[in-house]
């Protein structure tokens, strides 16, 4: 066999090699972008579920919220209907303490 030969076999053999490297090249490609179309479609509802369920918890968080502020504001009524004394009392004395602390400072 001559070297001309030797070379035509060899590269008749490398483009066998070559055309079955690119097919499966190819075959990994395309399930690549089957993949990432999938990923991509269940990030998407991943990252919809998640907002719902954020936004669920901060509906839920602000109810209870609310809740809890009418019922100190309905408590906090409820004393100074009963006590209305004591109730100046430690009004006057939050304000002296509130004074203090923003007051301005002479210098």
């Amino acid at each position: 066999m001559s070297i001309q030969d030797e070379i035509r076999a060899a590269d008749h053999k490398i483009g066998k090699d070559v055309s079955h490297f690119d097919s499966g090249l190819s075959a990994e490609v395309s399930r690549l972008k089957t993949d990432a179309k999938h990923l991509t479609r269940d990030g998407k509802a991943i990252i919809n579920d998640g907002a719902h369920v954020t936004a669920d918890y901060i509906r839920e968080l602000t109810e209870s919220l609310k809740k809890s502020g009418r019922r100190t504001l309905e408590k906090t009524e409820a004393h100074i209907q009963d006590k209305p004394g004591q109730s100046i009392a430690i009004a006057f004395a939050a304000g002296m303490v509130a004074s203090l602390l923003f007051g301005r400072r002479g210098g």
